[in-house]
Parts: structure tokens; C-alpha cells; sequence
């Protein structure tokens, strides 16, 4: 499976050891999230939103179930506060799917003239 973060705080190796859930492997390398903007949510969390012509930058990584299942608590999935999309990202000259969490906060995106 594979794994973006985008414009967080946690984008390094060493931040999501620290940090986050246990991510032990190296990344794999920078990946697109086209048509999509990074934006801040109102709870102060960075997240990404739609947004045509628009491209986000972020890191690639392959992840293991035991990862997912870190992440999914790490970002409060069950809370609510992201869910998981599986979306196109472009690396390497290719497109793959790839996880991404996304902020559950659409008053925040709206704000932001994102959809």
C-alpha cells in the first residue's frame, strides 16, 4: 500500500518517528496530488481539498497494514477528524494510487473557495 503526506508537519523521517506512527522505512520519494490545494482547517491541522489548475506537493511512501492501521489513529479517523482517500498521485512519471488523509472540516475548505 502506498502512502502521501502533504504539506504537514510530519514529512521527514525522523518527525514521523517521532512524532506519528511508527513509519520505519524510508520514503520512497516527492509524489503530485493534482488538482488539489493544501490549505489549513479550522482546528489548525493542514489537509488538501479539490481545486482544479492546483497541485500539492507531498511524500511517497510504501506502508505496511500495521502502518494503516497507526495512521488511521494517529490522524483520529475514528474521531473524525481526517478520513482516508485513495487518490491518484503522480511519481516518478508515473500515476499510482496512493492513501491520503483528508480533514473532515468542509466549513474550512469552503472558507478557503475549495470544494
Amino acid at each position: 500500500m502506498l502512502h502521501v503526506t502533504a504539506g504537514s508537519g510530519n514529512l521527514a523521517v525522523g518527525e514521523i518517528n517521532a512524532q506519528g506512527p511508527p513509519v520505519l522505512r524510508p520514503p520512497i520519494g516527492p509524489a503530485l496530488v493534482n488538482h488539489f490545494r493544501f490549505f489549513i482547517a479550522h482546528a489548525g491541522y493542514g489537509s488538501i481539498a479539490p481545486k482544479r489548475g492546483e497541485t500539492v506537493h507531498g511524500v511517497l511512501w510504501r506502508i505496511s497494514a500495521r502502518d494503516r492501521a497507526a495512521l488511521d489513529e494517529y490522524e483520529e479517523v475514528e474521531r473524525g477528524l481526517y478520513r482516508p482517500e485513495a487518490l491518484p498521485v503522480h511519481w516518478n512519471g508515473k500515476f499510482l494510487r496512493a492513501l491520503v488523509y483528508i480533514a473532515n472540516d468542509a466549513a474550512s475548505a469552503a472558507k478557503h473557495g475549495l470544494s
